[in-house]
């Protein structure tokens, strides 16, 4: 495993996708050990002394893939006081202290199909396997059933018609909430992601890994429904640290 490491980096650009969304790209100074897709990192935005405790941070998904190593991307919503902060008071050229990389929720190539299930802003740790696999030129199935707000919530909609080009096995099932129609995608419905819908749709065959990256509550009432539904606990995985 590899060991994490705590370095400075610059923010080099700083993207609004909605009133509460932003994507940091954050170059580090020092190089930085490789990551796998779905791992994350710390970030703090004061200084960190080594003769000191690590200060106040926040983890998030690295959202771009290790193939693509020029800089950093994290996507976040505002919710408390830390990512309050990040929104408000970071600036493009802020020096930042990040630890990477952290996490086991990460995508094994051998695996035949992978099913996707994203709440939101969740969808980062998707962005970086999704990267990867195009630049891997996968053939895997990959499953990405996607729920959002509105469609100014659909905030990676270049990559996701980049992996319908190049993705051969790619399937993606966007859904809204609310808002006007949106028909940028083929398969658009509208209202929340319905776990029944993705389980019937699926099925729940031992080629199958099952990936859920949301909001709690979601987490955990979507998990017990796959258990309920026969799944194995072992091919369900979750992005815990949200």
């Amino acid at each position: 495993m590899t060991t994490p490491v705590k370095i400075p980096a610059i923010i080099k650009e700083i993207i609004q996708h909605t009133s509460d969304v932003k994507t940091f790209i954050i170059k580090p100074v020092k190089p930085y050990p490789n990551f796998k897709p779905g791992q994350f990192l710390h970030l703090a935005l004061d200084e960190y002394d080594p003769s000191f405790n690590w200060p106040e941070s926040r983890v998030f998904s690295i959202a771009n893939s290790p193939t693509r190593r020029l800089n950093l991307k994290i996507t976040f919503s505002v919710k408390g006081k830390f990512t309050s902060r990040m929104f408000n008071e970071a600036n493009i050229g802020d020096k930042v202290w990040i630890k990477l990389p952290y996490g086991s929720f990460t995508f094994p190539e051998d695996q035949k199909k992978f099913v996707l299930i994203a709440g939101g802003t969740g969808i980062t740790p998707f962005i970086s396997f999704l990267e990867y696999a195009i630049d891997k030129e996968m053939d895997n199935q990959i499953f990405l059933y996607y729920g959002v707000r509105t469609p100014n919530h659909i905030i990676f909609s270049h990559l996701l018609k980049e992996c319908q080009k190049k993705l051969t096995h790619f399937k993606l099932y966007l859904f809204i909430e609310e808002g006007s129609e949106f028909n940028e995608f083929e398969r658009v419905s509208k209202g929340i992601l319905p776990i029944q819908y993705i389980l019937d749709n699926t099925g729940a065959s031992d080629n199958i890994l099952f990936y859920l990256s949301g909001p709690p509550p979601m987490n955990h009432s979507f998990k017990q429904s796959m258990i309920q539904k026969g799944i194995a606990i072992e091919k369900i995985k979750v992005d815990e640290w949200q």
